[in-house]
């Protein structure tokens, strides 16, 4: 016999459900394009030349910007930006009003140009260092951001 769904049950499942980390304020030393690049044993140089990485400020604290490009045409307009302060899983954040996109696309189409043709595998991978790793050694890719990225 199937049993049937009731409010009761499903407040008592919302009960054991863990309540929301409170936000935190970014804090400590911060982190530059340098710094992660050593952590993710990447060129500096080239992060910020192919994935237009740049030094700047998140409420205060050093952060690493990442750039996220919908479009070719539109790379001044519209762009999803997420900042990252530190190297642990909490230490990064969306700009207001961020849209959802894959982070590579821009850089994906640059090497298909190069090196492929438009069709040919591409690996999708979760996280934009590894998005730039599998880039980095001539693989094409795209990026999702972190492990909730397609929610967004």
């Amino acid at each position: 016999m199937r049993k049937r769904c009731s409010v009761e049950a499903h407040q008592r499942k919302l009960g054991k459900a863990k309540p929301p980390k409170p936000y935190e304020r970014p804090s400590g030393p911060g982190l530059t394009v340098e710094k992660y690049a050593e952590a993710k044993v990447l060129p500096a140089i080239w992060l910020r030349s192919i994935f237009l990485l740049k030094d700047g400020k998140y409420q205060g604290v050093p952060a690493v910007e990442f750039p996220y490009f919908a479009d070719l045409p539109q790379l001044q307009t519209d762009v999803s930006t997420k900042w990252r302060w530190g190297m642990g899983g909490r230490e990064r954040r969306w700009q207001k009003d961020s849209k959802a996109s894959l982070y590579g696309e821009l850089q994906l189409k640059l090497f298909w140009s190069m090196e492929y043709e438009e069709g040919d595998t591409c690996f999708v991978v979760e996280g934009e260092s590894d998005t730039q790793t599998l880039l980095y050694n001539a693989f094409p890719v795209l990026g999702v951001s972190g492990a909730g990225g397609l929610a967004r």
